[in-house]
């Protein structure tokens, strides 16, 4: 995996891991290993999918699986797309935690929603049928966000901007 890829996926388990730990503190019980394991790996196949084709998440899934991490892909299979909108899931899961802390870092800097997304439409959003996924997958998304810092008692901007190489997961 290059560098980069493995640099941002380092602070998506940074933000992942911040906001479990918030959420257990408000009485929501998610498995922080999971989401470590998730965040960490969520990226796992992008680099064949850009050179060979196919959608990231479910190449990533179908390996993790057949390496007997079926939780872990499964969850990781959703850090683009949740399995279902986000009203018509209860709760907080894991899986929300994992695509939610994805879309909140940009390369390897937490930024805003709204930075990132800039970000990915002028990356990937070169059709209209893209365009319209994309403004979808932003408002999927907001709806996420208020539910979790609702949930945290915080606002969006709580969530630090950790330095690359200076955090340590267990300080986290």
């Amino acid at each position: 995996m290059p560098e980069h890829i493995v640099r941002h996926s380092i602070q998506v388990a940074r933000a992942g891991l911040w906001l479990a730990r918030r959420l257990e503190g408000a009485s929501f019980f998610l498995d922080r290993r999971l989401v470590e394991a998730s965040c960490l790996l969520h990226d796992i196949s992008k680099m064949y999918s850009i050179e060979n084709g196919g959608e990231h998440a479910l190449l990533a899934c179908e390996f993790l699986e057949r390496a007997g991490y079926g939780q872990v892909g499964q969850t990781v299979r959703q850090h683009v797309w949740l399995d279902a909108p986000v009203d018509e899931i209860p709760g907080i899961n894991e899986a929300m935690v994992v695509n939610y802390a994805d879309k909140r870092v940009r390369h390897h800097e937490v930024v805003s929603l709204e930075e990132r997304f800039d970000d990915l439409f002028e990356r990937y959003a070169d059709t209209r049928e893209k365009k319209r996924r994309m403004r979808l997958m932003y408002e999927e998304t907001r709806r996420m966000e208020k539910r979790i810092f609702s949930a945290i008692g915080a606002a969006p901007d709580a969530l630090p901007l950790f330095e690359q190489d200076v955090v340590a997961f267990d300080k986290l």
